[in-house]
């Protein structure tokens, strides 16, 4: 009996989240085909989430999600952090390093955890927002947006040379996000900040669709003893542990570039950070034009209510002088 009701309740919640990910756009009846469900049974299912007002009625026969939902679900992103705070600690710990994760709000990198192993004097915050073009997360997370999506960031430039290392080309700069989503992770050659080098992978939701970027950072002291691609597996081994965190049920996880892709970038500097290519994980949605960085509704979705940052003003933040923030440094559009 006990083995019964579970596999009801599997098939329950397995149906409404079917619901959710279709946002109302098919009917009921397709809906229940679909999900290999009788159609007297996805009405009795509708009717029960109706009542509790996890689903809201959209037209006839078709349903979106509730207000009771939303009021159950807390910010994405607060989810995000307590699933990946004591991981990312271990990491830097282990490394040595500053661990970071961060997500692409707008055309905006915006850092909502900081975790640090030695360089724990590094200028970056938490909540602060940086530029993607001239970081690792920020080319991971580029590399998982639509190809219309890109093109429409690289249109916007001019682009400001933070440093002598950064790419401020649209060409230069489409060339390493996109061998950043072939091989699976990218690298920041001192291109943000002098002296400051870090790598950085994906974390992607079970469609393979990138929703957010972790990365180790370290200083110039450290970079002569370290190099850059030693981080990529232990940064893949945890942003793997995060992935099975966030989704038990998930069929595969991401997998770190070959051990030639790497060796093409063997070094903490050089090769303007631009990335060698190499196989897509196996699980992964592919290159541009195929990712999207806005995940369904079965993946924690992107807050809507952020706009694309002004940068037609410069903006203060609590930041030192040195830091290369968006916050303190207008990059386009400064005429």
């Amino acid at each position: 009996m006990a083995g019964h009701g579970a596999k009801a309740l599997d098939r329950a919640l397995a149906f409404f989240s079917v619901l959710m990910e279709d946002k109302g756009r098919t009917p009921l009846a397709a809906l229940a085909h679909q999900a290999a469900l009788p159609v007297p049974t996805a009405h009795r299912l509708v009717l029960a989430f109706e009542r509790k007002g996890l689903i809201a009625r959209a037209a006839r026969g078709r349903y979106i999600a509730g207000m009771r939902l939303a009021e159950l679900v807390p910010d994405w992103r607060l989810i995000l952090i307590q699933a990946s705070r004591a991981p990312l600690r271990r990491l830097a710990l282990d490394q040595r390093c500053t661990a970071h994760l961060g997500i692409l709000e707008g055309d905006m990198v915006t850092y909502l955890i900081k975790e640090g192993g030695t360089d724990t004097d590094l200028f970056t915050r938490e909540m602060m927002q940086f530029e993607a073009y001239c970081t690792g997360i920020g080319k991971v997370l580029l590399g998982g947006v639509e190809k219309s999506v890109l093109d429409r960031y690289l249109s916007g430039g001019p682009f400001v040379r933070m440093t002598p290392a950064t790419l401020t080309e649209p060409a230069r700069i489409r060339a390493a996000v996109e061998a950043a989503a072939v091989a699976g992770h990218a690298f920041d050659d001192a291109e943000m900040a002098e002296g400051l080098y870090c790598a950085a992978v994906p974390i992607r939701d079970p469609r393979g669709r990138t929703i957010a970027a972790i990365s180790l950072s370290s200083s110039a002291a450290k970079a002569a003893n370290v190099p850059l691609t030693s981080l990529v597996p232990s940064l893949t081994e945890t942003a793997q542990a995060l992935e099975r965190k966030l989704w038990p049920a998930r069929p595969c996880s991401a997998a770190i570039g070959s051990a030639t892709d790497l060796s093409r970038h063997a070094g903490m500097k050089g090769g303007g950070g631009a990335l060698s290519g190499g196989a897509p994980p196996p699980c992964a949605a592919g290159p541009l034009g195929k990712a999207v960085v806005t995940a369904p509704a079965a993946s924690p979705p992107p807050p809507t209510a952020s706009p694309p940052p002004d940068r037609t003003s410069p903006r203060r933040c609590s930041a030192p002088s040195r830091a290369p923030c968006c916050l303190t440094t207008p990059r386009r559009r400064a005429r």
